[in-house]
């Protein structure tokens, strides 16, 4: 039986196709280190839980990464805010991370790469994409927009969304301006 899978970019469901037949590759957004495992994190663990399970049971094999974003604002305002160093802060969080996933019965991932491991990487990538033209930046804020990939494009601003479009519609939105600009054309800080 083929595994029919909803495909985010064609906007339906279409026939999984794997890179290496028989892998599956899972990447899955972890935890930001500031703070506890809520019941949105519960039910992102248990959905991709339950696909990996069901892709294994089906005989493919699966390789799953979840990531650690151990470096960032809000990080590093809730280590000021707790007086504590951000290193040791992400540490606890990520331990009670793996205790909450250990108590709902999720299987661990196969390797969990941290942000803090992969900055180079990150700034090389960045400065690739500018180089290509395939970025703007506001003030600060790097935007990777990636033209020849993205049709539409979502913004979030801490967790809302406050846009959605085209990468021309997007980079002409007063929203979008105004939160990284301000209404006066200043950085926001």
């Amino acid at each position: 039986m083929a595994i029919r899978i909803y495909n985010t970019l064609t906007r339906k469901k279409e026939q999984l196709v794997t890179r290496d037949p028989g892998k599956v590759a899972m990447y899955v957004c972890g935890i930001n280190t500031y703070d506890y495992c809520h019941m949105g994190h519960a039910r992102s663990f248990v959905v991709y839980d339950v696909m990996r399970r069901y892709l294994e049971f089906s005989g493919y094999e699966v390789t799953h990464v979840t990531n650690f974003t151990d470096i960032e604002d809000n990080i590093l305002q809730r280590a000021r805010e707790n007086n504590e160093d951000w290193r040791a802060m992400g540490e606890r969080f990520v331990a009670a991370y793996f205790e909450d996933v250990d108590a709902l019965g999720i299987k661990r991932a196969h390797h969990y790469p941290r942000a803090t491991e992969y900055i180079p990487q990150m700034i090389e990538l960045i400065q690739r994409l500018q180089d290509q033209g395939m970025t703007f930046i506001l003030v600060e804020h790097v935007m990777h927009i990636i033209m020849e990939l993205c049709e539409r494009i979502v913004v979030l601003n801490f967790g809302q969304k406050i846009a959605e479009g085209t990468p021309e519609e997007i980079a002409n939105n007063e929203q979008v301006i105004e939160a990284y600009l301000g209404k006066e054309g200043e950085a926001v800080a």
